[in-house]
């Protein structure tokens, strides 16, 4: 099994991301960490994605309970970031 094969399937077993999704992934990210954002209301805000191209960079536990502990931070920093937040379509101008 190649180095391709092994990403493939361990992006598949331990993300769910399709094999479709991930052949349009530019990044080959080898560890990922997601954290939906609420507002202090519990309304959804943003998502915040940490991507290592190296799967030993981060403990990926350790990762994730940092970003669960610092989500309400997180939450008032993007809340009074809004503004400067570019949406879908300006970054998609932009070239992102």
């Amino acid at each position: 099994m190649g180095d391709a094969d092994t990403y493939e399937q361990n992006s598949q077993t331990r993300y769910a991301i399709n094999k479709k999704s991930l052949k349009a992934i530019k990044m080959k990210s080898k560890l990922y960490a997601v954290l939906r954002i609420d507002t202090i209301n519990g309304e959804p805000l943003a998502v915040l994605v940490v991507e290592s191209l190296n799967s030993n960079r981060f403990d990926e536990n350790q990762l994730k309970n940092t970003l669960k502990q610092e989500e309400r931070y997180l939450s008032e920093l993007i809340a009074k970031l809004r503004d400067h937040i570019p949406n879908l379509e300006n970054a998609k101008q932009k070239g992102f």
